[in-house]
Formats: structure tokens, C-alpha cells, sequence
């Protein structure tokens, strides 16, 4: 799995792409969080675009949808 962080301005896009699951997991997320705590460093917003029918299911499931904009 990878995640690829790319920057325009004050907009952030993070492309996560290949199979993610339960051991890898973890270390996407501290990427994940890195780039944010970086980027957010005061507070901001996340919308989380282009995720696949499958993943979504997983998400919804998981409650994201409560913590941030699904697209």
C-alpha cells in the first residue's frame, strides 16, 4: 500500500492506492496522520473523495462518515 501526498495552495490531496488491510493498516495511518498534523497544524476540514462501492461499505461501517465529508 502507498500513500502519495501532493499539495496546490492550501489544498492537500492524499492518493492511497493497492490493498490495505488489517497489518498494514497501521502504518498508513501514521502517514496519513503526518501529513495532516502537518498541514492542519491549526485546524481545517477533510473530504474524502473516490473511494471504492467495497471501501465505502467498510467506512460507513467503521463510522467515518461521522468524522468526516465522504464525496
Amino acid at each position: 500500500m502507498e500513500v502519495l501526498t501532493r499539495t496546490n495552495g492550501r489544498e492537500m490531496t492524499l492518493a492511497i492506492s493497492g490493498e490495505l488491510d488489517h497489518h498494514g493498516a497501521h502504518g498508513a495511518m501514521q502517514q496519513i496522520d503526518h501529513a495532516l498534523d502537518a498541514a492542519l497544524p491549526l485546524g481545517g476540514s477533510l473530504i474524502v473523495t473516490g473511494v471504492p462501492a467495497q471501501a465505502r461499505k467498510v467506512f460507513d461501517a467503521a463510522g467515518v462518515p461521522r468524522l468526516v465529508t465522504m464525496q
